[in-house]
């Protein structure tokens, strides 16, 4: 015959059950917590390499321009939900140092280079801590704060690429049967108009400038294409020929290769 549990029995497992739980409950948190720090870091390493491929199509990386400094998922063309981390689902902080100059960003005191980035996660704690929380002086920390820190540095940016040419001269010349746009942006403030035809010389563009090309002064993505100097040199004579055309009736204007002389 099976015996019946007596109270006492009842009681001292409900005890050691609750003993158990109240252990696992704890540990099963910081578990989940490790786990969103872990997922956290990996989105930071995912947005790093979608900044480098950026700057590579555009010869700049992007510039901070949300308020607050959060992420800006339409320049790096992310879902809304990669804006924000997993911990906490604080905004990202993103700062930027787009131009050439002597106002590098530091991280825990190093520069980075003369362009560069950083990604920050608020952390656990969902604030931003110590020079974290005064973007505009420059100064970064990785030690000593619960945030998670990832910095793009100008030789990430532009890897271990050797230039010959210090400047490229450009010409276009403009077959594509009506008016066409074209702008290299890091040296000119503006773009320029080609019409049918004509025959334009640019001087001194630079290695990793994006030369873009349009078919409308607006640049919108559906009309237009374009190239970065040192990866469209052919004859490694810092001299770049290239000839517009028009396929049918695609809006993007079509571009040559480099039209050796």
């Amino acid at each position: 015959m099976k015996r019946a549990f007596t109270l006492i029995e009842a009681t001292l497992v409900l005890i050691i059950l609750g003993i158990i739980g109240g252990l696992s409950i704890p540990l099963l948190r910081g578990v989940t917590s490790e786990k969103r720090v872990e997922n956290t870091r990996k989105e930071l390493e995912s947005l790093k390499k979608k900044v480098i491929a950026y700057y590579q199509s555009y010869s700049k990386v992007p510039p901070h321009i949300m308020p607050g400094y959060k992420l800006n998922q339409n320049v790096l063309q992310v879902p809304l939900k990669y804006i924000r981390d997993p911990i906490t689902g604080v905004d990202y902080l993103y700062f930027s140092d787009t131009v050439s100059t002597s106002d590098s960003i530091k991280v825990d005191g190093v520069p980075i280079g003369s362009i560069g980035c950083v990604l920050i996660s608020a952390g656990p704690n969902g604030t931003f801590d110590g020079e974290n929380a005064t973007p505009n002086d420059f100064r970064f920390q990785s030690q000593g704060v619960d945030d998670i820190l990832v910095s793009v540095s100008e030789y990430e940016l532009k890897g271990t690429y050797q230039q010959n040419c210090q400047s490229y001269v450009v010409t276009i010349t403009n077959n594509y049967g009506s008016v066409i746009y074209t702008w290299p942006t890091s040296s000119r403030n503006t773009y320029t108009q080609i019409n049918s035809n004509q025959t334009v010389q640019f001087t001194g563009v630079l290695p990793f400038e994006y030369v873009l090309l349009s078919s409308a002064n607006s640049f919108f993505n559906h009309q237009t294409s374009g190239f970065i100097p040192y990866k469209f040199d052919r004859g490694g004579n810092c001299l770049i020929r290239v000839e517009v055309r028009r396929i049918q009736n695609i809006s993007v204007p079509v571009f040559t290769k480099d039209l050796l002389p």
